[in-house]
C-alpha cells in the first residue's frame, strides 16, 4: 500500500516538473519570436529612412563624366589685402601717395595695411613727416622711408628727437645724420641705450677711434643695426678660418664692411 503512494507521488512530481518545463519553453519561444518581430520592424524602419540601402542604382564610377555643376570649387586662398578699393576714401592714403609711398609694398607687411588705415593723416602722420623734412630728407626720400618703416608713426616725437640729440652729441654733423637715416629708416627705430650698445661693440671689437666709429656709422648704416649674432660668426671666420689678424680685419671693417652682414660661405 504505501509502494503504490510513493509511486502515484513520483508520477504525479514528473507530470508537474514535465509540465512546468513545457511552459517554459513555450514561454522562452514566444519571447524569442516577439523579439525578432521587434528587431525586423526596426531594420524595415531603418532600411526605409536609408534610400541609399534600398537604391538599386549602383556608385558612379570616377572616370564617368559628370554633369553637376562644380563650379562653386575652388582651391582655398588666403586672404589678402589691397589699398586700392580706400584710396578713393581714405585722406590718409591719398597724402601718401602724394608722398610718394609705395602702397604695394605696405600691403605685404603682415599687420601694418590695417594700422595705416586706422591712422589719420593730421593727428598721426602730418608731425612725423615735419620731423623727417627737418633733418633735410626730401619729399620722394620721406615717401621711401614711410615705405621702408612704416612704424615710425608708432615712435613718439620726443623719442625721436632724442636719438637725433644723442648722434649730435656723438658729433654726428647733420650731413652724417641725413645719410644715415636715409639709407637706413630702421635705425631711428632702435632706442638710444641700444645704439649706444651696438656703436660700443664696434669699438671695442676692432679698436675704432671715435671717428672711425662715425667713419663706418656713415659707410654702412646697415651694418650698425644689423644682427651681432651674424656678425661675430663672421668675424669668427674671417680671423680663426681665415687667419687674418686684429688689425687686418680693422681694415676689411673700414674698407669693405658689407663683408660682415654676407653669408659666412660666400
Amino acid at each position: 500500500m504505501l509502494k503504490t503512494l510513493s509511486f502515484t507521488r513520483q508520477v504525479v512530481n514528473t507530470g508537474i516538473r514535465l509540465i512546468h518545463h513545457t511552459f517554459k519553453q513555450t514561454t522562452l519561444k514566444n519571447e524569442i519570436s516577439a523579439r525578432k518581430e521587434i528587431t525586423y520592424e526596426i531594420l524595415n524602419d531603418v532600411y526605409n529612412k536609408d534610400d541609399t540601402v534600398l537604391s538599386d542604382e549602383k556608385p558612379k564610377s570616377v572616370l564617368e563624366s559628370c554633369d553637376e555643376d562644380l563650379s562653386y570649387v575652388a582651391p582655398y586662398l588666403k586672404p589678402t589685402f589691397n589699398f586700392a578699393a580706400y584710396v578713393n576714401k581714405s585722406e590718409t592714403l591719398q597724402e601718401l601717395l602724394k608722398l610718394g609711398v609705395n602702397l604695394h609694398k605696405l600691403e605685404k607687411k603682415g599687420e601694418i595695411p590695417q594700422y595705416i588705415l586706422g591712422l589719420e593723416f593730421e593727428r598721426d602722420i602730418k608731425n612725423h613727416v615735419l620731423f623727417l623734412h627737418s633733418l633735410g630728407l626730401k619729399v620722394y626720400e620721406i615717401g621711401d622711408f614711410i615705405t621702408i618703416n612704416p612704424n615710425i608713426f608708432k615712435e613718439s616725437l620726443d623719442d625721436l628727437r632724442t636719438r637725433i640729440n644723442y648722434l649730435k652729441y656723438k658729433k654726428f654733423n647733420d650731413e652724417m645724420i641725413l645719410r644715415i637715416v636715409c639709407i637706413n629708416p630702421l635705425w631711428l627705430q632702435l632706442r638710444t641705450p641700444e645704439i649706444d650698445e651696438r656703436l660700443g661693440f664696434f669699438q671695442k671689437q676692432f679698436s675704432l677711434t671715435g671717428s672711425e666709429v662715425r667713419l663706418l656709422s656713415v659707410k654702412k648704416p646697415k651694418l650698425i643695426t644689423y644682427s651681432l649674432k651674424h656678425i661675430k660668426i663672421n668675424i669668427f671666420v674671417i680671423k680663426e678660418e681665415m687667419g687674418f689678424n686684429e688689425d687686418e680685419v680693422k681694415a676689411i671693417l673700414l674698407d669693405s664692411p658689407g663683408i660682415f652682414m654676407k653669408s659666412k660661405y660666400k
